[in-house]
């Protein structure tokens, strides 16, 4: 008799688990489960967060300056770094920088209403990363060429915003959100030769008209008169040329806003122009034969900054 009950058990659970694997296929399947939203242009398993090196070049000497803007509206944050040329022939490359406040999706001063829950092993807040503030060089990236109002990626980060906007715990404005980081980098990855183009010479150095390269444009008469600079926040570059040497300087502004926050990472894209301009050939079509895939990047690297940077 328990044998046979046995038996039965064991059917009915058996039966009950196909119908379960059953529903969950018909379930995935269906138009409610897929994520909302048109299609993603930057696929994140296409980001690669590992640094990168070029034998042929040394990226040394990378500091970080924090100091006042000149006309007292914002803040600078100086990215200086030296390249030297491991050659004696020179390098032509491209340039990306890009300074920026990151951080988790974590609302803090909701947490103190609503704690979170201590059975939970895991947070995802913890692991959803939100960009507040971006500049980069050689110019700032519009929004609308690193994600569109109606991609998943935009509407899922949108989502987040209007939760933390809608809390009780909300006593003060939370403007949107950037997009997330790794898609400003993967614009670069797609677009390395809109990167900032310059030389880093070999053994016969730059002429004297060479030597220093900027994208300064000091302030009109009419400007000084009125203690103004409106063209201040566009200093993007400054770069100090020798032989086999570069003294790279990128400039970002952060203006003074409501809940103002410095920058705390800095990222330096560097392209290989001969690979990148092989790249763009590229793009668009198929492989031929035998031709091997183009891999522009020559350096990446990403740096957290201090928390509490001295201004000077």
């Amino acid at each position: 008799m328990l044998y046979r009950k046995a038996i039965v058990f064991a059917l009915i659970v058996s039966s009950g688990l196909l119908f379960a694997q059953e529903n969950i296929r018909e379930t995935a399947a269906t138009d409610d489960h897929k994520p909302a939203g048109e299609p993603d242009k930057y696929d994140l398993s296409k980001y690669d967060p590992v640094r990168r090196t070029d034998y042929r070049f040394k990226v040394s000497n990378v500091n970080f300056v924090r100091r006042f803007a000149s006309h007292g509206n914002g803040e600078f944050l100086d990215v200086n770094f030296e390249l030297l040329n491991s050659t004696d022939e020179p390098i032509n490359l491209h340039a990306y920088i890009f300074a920026y406040w990151e951080t988790d999706a974590v609302f803090e001063k909701n947490r103190q209403w609503i704690p979170y829950p201590g059975w939970r092993p895991n947070d995802p807040e913890k692991d959803t990363y939100l960009v507040h503030y971006i500049t980069s060089t050689p110019a700032d990236i519009p929004e609308s060429e690193i994600w569109k109002d109606k991609e998943a990626a935009f509407l899922a980060q949108k989502k987040i915003w209007e939760r933390m906007r809608e809390s009780v715990a909300a006593t003060e404005p939370i403007p949107p959100f950037k997009p997330p980081f790794w898609r400003y980098l993967s614009y670069a990855m797609e677009n390395p030769t809109k990167g900032l183009p310059f030389q880093l010479y070999g053994n016969v150095g730059p002429t004297f008209d060479k030597v220093t390269e900027t994208n300064y444009v000091p302030p009109t008469p009419d400007e000084v008169r009125k203690k103004m600079h409106t063209t201040l926040k566009d200093h993007k570059y400054t770069m100090q040329h020798s032989r086999q040497r570069v003294i790279f300087t990128s400039h970002h502004y952060s203006e003074f806003r409501e809940n103002y926050k410095f920058f705390n990472r800095v990222a330096i894209v560097l392209f290989d122009k001969v690979q990148a301009d092989a790249y763009e050939a590229q793009k668009g079509r198929a492989l031929a034969e035998g031709e091997t895939p183009a891999n522009p990047v020559a350096f990446k690297a990403t740096y957290v900054l201090p928390d509490k940077m001295k201004n000077y």
